[in-house]
């Protein structure tokens, strides 16, 4: 019997070739066209890096909806500033992007009180003759992932330098292996599946199925431990993570292969990048977690640590070192006993032991939130690359600590700097960029530290929402051994600036709103000085936005600084002010004397509020002094007509018949 013989296909290879072809088309296909029509009707968030500032369309300024390419919920991390910069570059003026988190955002100080505000002042004084724009894009709990993201787009904004401070939160940030923000991706494919998943997550698609399954999906959120945490204890998912394990290595070399990636695009964009060593509280923060060698009996290891803790009780550092290295050797990476260590060799005088003791407790550190020395080491391998400058942050601070130990008189907590570690940050990074002549206009000039310091612009209430939000950080895990944390509602305000601080915190108030209440309630106790600096610190924070330099301005010309507001009216007229900055700045013009430069302003004014009296009133005096008797008698008709109650009008106009009259005779 002969063999069935099989159906030949109905296709012939070319044709089944474009069947399959059509098959794997199609699919992508829908996808594109689904997305296009999500995009179409706005569905979702625009995960743009920068958008369109609505204070003004010219200027761009970064978009907070960016985070949720990082994190799962808009609320739970932000940039730490609202710095914009123009779609057009100006003249003369250097632009660059500082980049990094929490610190770089400047944690727990708003707008002035981070490094990139106090860098800027150096460079504008190091440089007067240039315009700088410092584009600080800091934002809390993101690691280098982030960073090389926001590196990559920020080369599409003609940068004269990117700038980089990050490197601590590689583990516990954003889609770091140990955090509860994209970990499965880190353990299902590593850095590929990292990268992918960002661009993934920017499709209006994923957003949409996103949505859909949070709709479906319950929240394990309970009432009682709503609002609990704080951002640091949400993200530590995997709460040990030891010395030289895989996962720790995995994480060092992810950050070097992102920081490599940004190096090499700023290369082929001829950019100049500067990048800072890590700086974090070695004296004075001891290891959130201690991992014992499992060899080791823990009733003895208790017991000798017991031991080694009542010698120093006593003063017998001496002895306790001995018994600590005896422990070390037993347990080489038990964090705590090397702190211990690094205590006694300090008080028995030998520093840089202690400082290498000190070290290692935070390296081998179990709770990874302070970046351990070997980031530092490939921070500093970078400065041989070509275009590459490091900043030695941590030399610069050591040299300003005690026996070189960085501790609680530069830092908050574990790695967060006070107003003065932020100070210092400030200068290495500024001083770095001046005498390496990083922006190409040659070396510029640097002045005592003094100078500088009389230039940071914090008030009392950035003090005051800055503590708080220190206290609220430090009252619960890893700090403390519970995670029950104070909120905002337990805060015990007592004084107004606490009050307002307060009031910020729990979004009552904006930080333009906050500054503002402070600054009238100084003005209501003619306390000028510091009613100044709520302004002043509006402008620095907003120095874009011309209604920060117009409520500068009207107090300026209440306590008769003149000089100061008419600096201050033309910013803010540059920028786009209102009729009362062209007024107020043409008459100062006309006050002293100069009514040609103070003409087109009060030209401006009248346009803007024709019906304005005083306005008019002034141009006309504008125009008299400019020999334009004709055009000043014409305005002062206009006032004797509409507003026949300004009597100045009248006593003026009447002044200049009787004056024409006289000539005439």
């Amino acid at each position: 019997m002969a063999k069935e013989q099989l159906p030949k296909s109905i296709f012939s290879p070319i044709k089944l070739w474009i069947f399959k072809l059509i098959l794997i088309v199609l699919p992508i296909l829908f996808i594109l066209v689904l997305e296009g029509i999500l995009r179409l009707f706005n569905f979702g968030y625009d995960l743009r890096l920068f958008i369109p500032y609505h204070e003004n369309q010219d200027l761009l300024i970064a978009n907070t909806d960016v985070s949720l390419r990082y994190f799962s919920k808009k609320d739970m991390t932000g940039f730490g500033t609202v710095d914009s910069f123009w779609k057009g570059k100006r003249p003369n003026t250097k632009r660059i992007f500082v980049l990094g988190g929490s610190t770089t955002a400047g944690y727990p100080y708003f707008f002035n009180g981070g490094f990139p505000a106090m860098m800027k002042e150096r460079l504008v004084a190091g440089y007067p003759d240039c315009e700088f724009e410092v584009i600080n894009l800091g934002m809390t709990a993101i690691n280098s992932y982030t960073v090389r993201e926001f590196a990559k787009e920020c080369l599409d904004y003609d940068p004269d330098l990117l700038l980089i401070y990050a490197g601590h939160n590689e583990f516990y940030g954003a889609l770091g292996p140990g955090s509860s923000q994209g970990s499965f991706f880190q353990s299902f494919g590593g850095r590929t599946a990292i990268l992918t998943y960002i661009k993934v997550k920017q499709l209006r698609l994923y957003q949409l199925i996103q949505r859909i399954i949070n709709t479906i999906q319950p929240s394990h959120t309970t009432s009682k431990n709503k609002g609990t945490e704080t951002l640091m204890s949400k993200l530590a998912k995997e709460q040990e993570i030891p010395y030289r394990s895989h996962l720790y290595q995995r994480t060092i070399r992810d950050f070097e292969e992102n920081i490599q990636d940004i190096i090499q695009w700023c290369q082929e964009n001829n950019v100049p990048l500067l990048i800072g060593t890590l700086v974090s509280n070695l004296r004075d923060q001891r290891p959130f977690v201690s991992i014992p060698d499992p060899s080791v009996d823990k009733g003895k290891f208790d017991k000798k640590v017991n031991k080694i803790k009542y010698f120093m009780r006593n003063g017998n550092f001496d002895v306790a070192l001995t018994h600590l290295q005896e422990l070390i050797d037993k347990n080489p990476f038990h964090s705590l006993i090397y702190f211990f260590a690094g205590r006694c060799s300090e008080f028995l005088g030998d520093f840089e032991q202690a400082k290498i003791y000190y070290r290692q407790a935070r390296d081998y550190d179990g709770l990874r939130f302070r970046a351990p020395h070997e980031m530092n080491i490939l921070i500093k391998s970078y400065e041989e690359e070509p275009g590459v400058s490091v900043s030695d942050i941590v030399g610069l601070l050591e040299s300003e600590s005690t026996n070189g130990l960085i501790g609680n008189t530069l830092m908050l907590e574990h790695l967060h700097p006070m107003v003065e570690g932020n100070f210092l940050i400030a200068k290495s990074f500024a001083n770095t960029i001046i005498k390496k002549d990083m922006l190409g206009i040659g070396e510029g000039h640097i002045e005592p530290d003094e100078f500088y310091r009389d230039r940071i612009y914090l008030t009392p209430l950035d003090i005051s929402i800055a503590e708080y939000r220190i206290q609220i950080l430090t009252s619960g895990w890893p700090f403390k051994t519970h995670k029950r944390f104070v909120t905002v509602s337990d805060l015990q305000p007592k004084t107004p600036e606490d009050s307002i601080a307060v009031d910020l915190l729990k979004n009552r108030k904006s930080y333009w709103e906050a500054h503002i209440w402070m600054a009238e309630h100084y003005k209501s106790e003619e306390n000028w000085n510091n009613a100044l600096k709520e302004y002043e610190a509006l402008v620095k924070a907003f120095p874009n936005v011309w209604k920060s330099y117009k409520v500068l301005a009207e107090l300026q010309i209440d306590i008769g600084m003149l000089e100061k507001a008419l600096g201050n009216l033309i910013k803010a007229v540059e920028l786009g002010g209102d009729a009362y900055c062209n007024k107020m700045a043409g008459s100062i013009f006309v006050q002293k004397q100069q009514a040609e430069n103070g003409m087109p302003y009060l030209e401006q004014a009248v346009a803007l509020s024709p019906n304005d009296a005083q306005a008019r009133y002034n141009l006309s005096g504008a125009y008299y002094m400019t020999g334009q008797v004709e055009l000043a008698k014409q305005e002062l008709e206009y006032i004797i007509s509409n507003f026949p109650d300004y009597s100045r009008a009248t006593e003026f106009y009447y002044q200049i018949l009787n004056t024409e009259s006289a000539e005439k005779n």
